[in-house]
């Protein structure tokens, strides 16, 4: 293989076009297929990665659809994805100011824990639907909590087509909701569009459940150790520190005890939120996979749901005089400091310049493969983003196959014959090629990301 396939190996920056062009955001894997899907979606192909190939691998359904509208209207990709968290980001902040209406000081607060931490912004610069998801949950919490029951179911049901997990907001809010009004008929509204997604996923894809969730579930089994490194990935979620993702101390970890004392003293209209906390962060808990550990948007929420309360304690017990000072140390330290310790340290950089060299590596091999072409890779976002519309895109993992978690790697490997394969020395598609395909692949690796090219069939 030409060493140009990664272009000048001095510049080791993956000239990475995406996240240039948007500067608010990084686009990661996950939010890379979810714009690759909009794209097929805005020109008429379906909210999918590889276009006549109707799977369920885009958990974020309403997330997808708006960006794709935006792409239809005559956005770029880029800018509408921008825009599309930049709204949503301004929902949230208003949601929050609504949660807390008489009480603009307590809002200001949690606005400001909540986007001083790095794990929160990190998930929102990434280009995940998290601050959309952010704000139903809210709202609906929120509206529970008032007695607005119906309002609350509805925005529960919404909240299962911005991402697959809010089944658990309506798996709390729909009990909640009948035993507090005593009527079954409160939750009507919520359990339509609860049907009418079962039904349209069930028309568009056959199932209404993705097969990200399908490829997920059937990594490992359930494990003690799984569920001891996901509790700990919570508490660190809400500390601000996140493995590669978000690193050192910061600030919020003395803002914990408030969060405790929120949620153990919280105001019976703060119920909803802690009970939704308490509920989601069990369910990935008692799952037994440390899998989720690899996705940190899956620990945002209840630090959200969390942070109304315990900013609404803090309100409470400290005159606005007293708050002030605290409030103030956490932003300066958070905003100023908080970078100056590099938190988003060369764990973050090496993150966002690896889909940079997934980029250069697939715009390059766009000029030199043939039509109807086959690219594996294990993290195929960014890859099938920049890949050219006839090129079909193999994903190892399964997340985007029709086969999620029915067919391993080996066999779809002997099937497709990938022309080109792009990935990292971490993962197992180097050596699969190298057992399937005997020599028939030139290697060329940057920084540990490997591009294999298909030479010949001996």
């Amino acid at each position: 293989m030409s060493a140009s396939i990664f272009g000048d190996e001095s510049s080791g920056d993956g000239n990475r076009v995406c996240c240039c062009a948007m500067h608010w955001l990084y686009p990661c894997d996950d939010a890379s297929i979810t714009l690759k899907a909009a794209v097929n979606f805005a020109h008429g192909r379906g909210l999918v990665v590889n276009a006549g190939e109707n799977v369920f691998a885009v958990t974020c359904q309403l997330w997808g659809m708006l960006t794709g509208e935006l792409i239809r209207l005559g956005m770029n990709p880029q800018s509408a994805l921008t825009a599309m968290s930049v709204l949503s980001s301004l929902t949230l902040t208003t949601v929050i100011l609504w949660g807390f209406s008489g009480r603009i000081w307590a809002g200001v607060m949690a606005i400001a824990i909540l986007w001083t931490n790095p794990v929160f912004v990190h998930c929102v610069r990434n280009g995940m639907e998290t601050p959309l998801f952010a704000a139903v949950i809210l709202g609906a919490c929120l509206a529970a909590g008032r007695g607005k029951f119906w309002v609350a179911c509805l925005l529960a049901g919404l909240a299962v087509w911005v991402r697959f997990d809010g089944l658990i907001l309506i798996a709390v809010l729909f009990p909640y909701s009948i035993y507090k009004s005593r009527s079954v008929k409160t939750i009507w509204a919520g359990a339509l569009l609860l049907v009418c997604y079962a039904a349209f996923t069930w028309i568009a894809y056959g199932s209404p459940i993705p097969t990200s969730v399908a490829a997920k579930a059937g990594f490992g089994s359930f494990r003690f150790a799984g569920s001891i490194v996901t509790a700990k990935a919570f508490l660190l979620a809400f500390g601000g520190w996140f493995w590669d993702y978000a690193h050192n101390l910061t600030p919020h970890w003395l803002l914990i005890p408030f969060i405790v004392l929120g949620m153990m003293k919280a105001d019976s209209k703060y119920t909803p939120l802690v009970l939704f906390a308490w509920v989601y962060m069990a369910a990935y808990i008692f799952a037994g996979r440390g899998y989720a550990i690899n996705f940190p948007w899956y620990f945002v929420p209840p630090v959200v749901a969390l942070t109304v309360p315990a900013s609404a304690w803090i309100a409470d017990k400290l005159p606005m005089k007293r708050s002030t000072p605290v409030l103030a140390a956490v932003v300066w330290i958070a905003a100023v400091a908080h970078p100056l310790m590099q938190a988003w340290d060369h764990d973050m950089l090496r993150y966002e310049n690896r889909e940079g060299l997934y980029e250069e590596a697939m715009v390059k091999l766009n000029r030199i493969l043939p039509p109807k072409a086959v690219v594996a890779g294990h993290e195929i976002g960014t890859i099938a983003f920049y890949s050219r519309e006839d090129i079909y895109i193999l994903d190892t993992f399964g997340i985007a196959r029709p086969d999620a978690g029915g067919v391993d790697a080996e066999t779809v490997f002997k099937m497709h014959q990938p022309d080109a394969i792009i990935t990292r020395e971490a993962f197992h598609d180097i050596d699969m090629a190298q057992k399937l395909f005997p020599g028939q692949y030139r290697w060329r690796n940057k920084q540990g990301v490997v591009v294999g090219l298909r030479v010949k069939d001996k």
